[in-house]
C-alpha cells in the first residue's frame, strides 16, 4: 500500500479520533517520502508544546 496525505488523513481520525487534521507531503518532489502533519484531539485540551 502506498502511503499518501489521504491515508494519513484518514488514519489519525479512525484510529486517534483526530477532529482537525492538516497533512503536507514535504518531500522536494512530492514523491511522499515525508510529511508534515497538524492534527487535533480533545485529548489533548489544556497541553501546549513548542
Amino acid at each position: 500500500m502506498d502511503v499518501t496525505t489521504d491515508h494519513i488523513r484518514d488514519k489519525l481520525i479512525k484510529e486517534f479520533g483526530a477532529i482537525h487534521v492538516e497533512v503536507e507531503d514535504t518531500s522536494s518532489n512530492r514523491c511522499a517520502a515525508s510529511f508534515k502533519e497538524q492534527w487535533v484531539n480533545c485529548l489533548f485540551r489544556g497541553r501546549m508544546t513548542d
